[in-house]
C-alpha cells in the first residue's frame, strides 16, 4: 500500500469518531435547552455526568487493548456507538418531566461513553506504533485533522442545514425533534462508513516486546514523570476549552448577535471550516520550520483576532465583510488549535512507552483523551452557567451578546502561556 493510502486509511476514523463527538458538542447542547426543553443547569449536567464517566474508562479501554488488542475493541464498539449517539436525541423525547428527560439523557449517555472510548481510544494508542518520528506524524495528523475538519463541516453546516431544509426554512429552535433524530440516524450511518477503510485495510502495528504489565491508573499518574508531558497535557486542555466553547456558543451567539438564521449560519459555519481545511498544509509547513509550538502561538494569535472582530460586530449586522473576515480567521487558527496539540500526543506516549520499557501507549494516550473529554464537557457545563447567567433574547445588549464569546478567549491566553513550556520538547528546526 502506498504513503498517500496508508495515512488515508489510518485517517479515515476521524471522520467517523469527529462526526459523533462534534455533533454531540457542537449541538446537543441546544438541542436539549431549546428543542426539549430543558433547564440549562440540568442540560450541562447531563455532559459532565456523562463526560466523568467516558474519562474514567479511557486508560481502562486503554490498557485492556494495550494487551489484548486494539482493532477488536473498535469493531465491537462501532455498531453500539451508532445506536447510542441516536438514542441521545431520541430518549429524551420519551418523558414528560425535565428530571426524568436528563436522567434518561444521562444513562444513554453512559452507553454513549463506553462505546465511543472502544471506538476512539484504541485507535489513538496505534499511532505511536504506526508512524514513527516527530515530522511524520505531523504529516499524519495533518491527514487525521483533515478528516475531523471535513466531519465539522458536515456536523456544523449539513446537519443544521439539512434540519432547516425539512423544516421549510423556519428557525432551527422552531423545528422538530423528529427531524433533529432522522438526522441523528444519518450521522451515525455515514460514521459507521467512514470507520471501514481503517477496519479492512490497517493492520495493528505489533505491541512492545515486554513481560511487565504496569497498573492502568499507576501508568497514567506516572505520565508526571515523564518529559513534557504535563505541560503537554495543561495546554491540550486548553485548547479543547478554546474550540468547544466556541463551537457550542455559535448557534446562539449568530442567533442573538448578528441575526444570522439557520441557512446564514451555514454559510459562516462553511467559511469557517474551508478555512481551517485550507490551512492544515501550511501549518504543516510551518512545524518544521519554527516547531509544534511556534506554530501554534502563530494559530492562536490569529484565533484571538478572529473573537475580537466577532465580538465588535453592532447586533442584527447580519452576514456581513467583518463576519466573514472573522470566520475565516477563526478557521485558521482552529486549524492550529488542534493540528499541534494533537501531533503532540503521540510524541509524549511514545516517550512514555519507551521510559516504563512497556507497551502502554494506549494507557499513555487515554491520560489525554481523558482531559479531552473532561476539557469538553468543563467547557459545555460553562457555557450553560454562562447562558444561565445572561439576560435572555430579546432583553440582550451588544455587551452582553459579545460576553458569549468571553470563555473562548481566556482558554486561547492560558494556552499561549502555556507554550513556553512545551518549546523545549521540539527538536531542532530551521531558523
Amino acid at each position: 500500500m502506498k504513503l498517500w493510502q496508508r495515512r488515508l486509511s489510518f485517517g479515515s476514523p476521524d471522520l467517523s469518531i469527529s462526526l459523533l463527538f462534534a455533533t454531540v458538542n457542537g449541538w446537543l447542547l441546544y438541542y436539549l435547552v431549546t428543542i426539549v426543553g430543558l433547564p440549562p443547569l440540568l442540560a450541562g449536567a447531563v455532559f459532565v455526568c456523562g463526560r466523568i464517566l467516558d474519562g474514567i474508562l479511557d486508560p481502562l479501554i486503554g490498557a485492556w487493548t494495550d494487551r489484548y488488542g486494539r482493532k477488536r475493541a473498535i469493531v465491537g464498539g462501532l455498531p453500539v456507538a451508532a445506536l447510542a449517539f441516536v438514542g441521545l436525541w431520541a430518549v429524551p423525547n420519551a418523558f414528560d418531566q425535565p428530571v426524568a428527560q436528563a436522567a434518561g439523557s444521562m444513562a444513554v449517555f453512559s452507553v454513549f461513553a463506553l462505546a465511543y472510548t472502544c471506538v476512539s481510544v484504541p485507535r489513538l494508542g496505534m499511532l505511536p506504533g504506526f508512524v514513527p518520528g516527530y515530522h511524520g506524524r505531523t504529516g499524519q495528523v495533518a491527514v487525521d485533522m483533515g478528516f475531523v475538519f471535513i466531519a465539522l463541516l458536515i456536523s456544523s453546516t449539513a446537519f443544521p442545514a439539512a434540519i432547516a431544509y425539512f423544516s421549510a426554512g423556519e428557525m432551527l429552535s422552531a423545528s422538530s425533534p423528529d427531524i433533529w433524530i432522522g438526522m441523528a440516524g444519518a450521522i451515525a450511518l455515514l460514521a459507521v462508513c467512514a470507520y471501514l477503510p481503517f477496519i479492512l485495510f490497517v493492520k495493528e502495528p505489533p505491541s512492545r516486546v515486554s513481560t511487565k504489565h504496569p497498573g492502568v491508573f499507576a501508568t497514567v499518574r506516572a505520565l508526571a514523570d515523564t518529559r513534557g508531558a504535563v505541560p503537554t497535557i495543561a495546554l491540550f486542555g486548553c485548547t479543547v476549552m478554546a474550540l468547544v466553547t466556541l463551537q457550542s456558543i455559535l448557534p446562539f451567539w449568530l442567533e442573538d448577535g448578528p441575526g444570522i438564521d439557520a441557512a446564514g449560519q451555514t454559510v459562516v459555519l462553511l467559511l469557517v471550516f474551508l478555512a481551517t481545511l485550507a490551512s492544515l498544509p501550511l501549518w504543516a509547513l510551518c512545524a518544521r520550520r519554527y516547531g509544534k509550538s511556534g506554530g501554534l502561538r502563530l494559530g492562536i494569535f490569529a484565533f484571538l483576532i478572529a473573537l475580537l472582530l466577532a465580538a465588535s460586530i453592532p447586533q442584527g449586522a447580519g452576514l456581513g465583510a467583518q463576519l466573514a473576515l472573522s470566520a475565516i480567521l477563526a478557521g485558521g487558527g482552529a486549524g492550529a488549535l488542534s493540528l499541534f496539540p494533537w501531533s503532540m500526543v503521540p510524541d509524549v506516549a511514545e516517550a512514555h512507552a519507551r521510559r516504563l520499557a512497556a507497551s502502554v501507549e494506549g494507557a499513555a494516550t487515554a491520560g489525554f483523551t481523558m482531559t479531552n473529554k473532561a476539557a469538553a464537557a468543563a467547557a459545555l457545563m460553562l457555557n450553560a452557567l454562562l447562558l444561565e447567567a445572561l439576560p435572555h433574547f430579546p432583553t440582550e445588549s451588544e455587551l452582553t451578546i459579545a460576553a458569549k464569546l468571553a470563555l473562548p478567549a481566556v482558554f486561547a491566553l492560558a494556552a499561549l502561556a502555556l507554550c513556553a513550556f512545551t518549546d523545549k520538547l521540539s527538536p531542532s528546526v530551521t531558523t
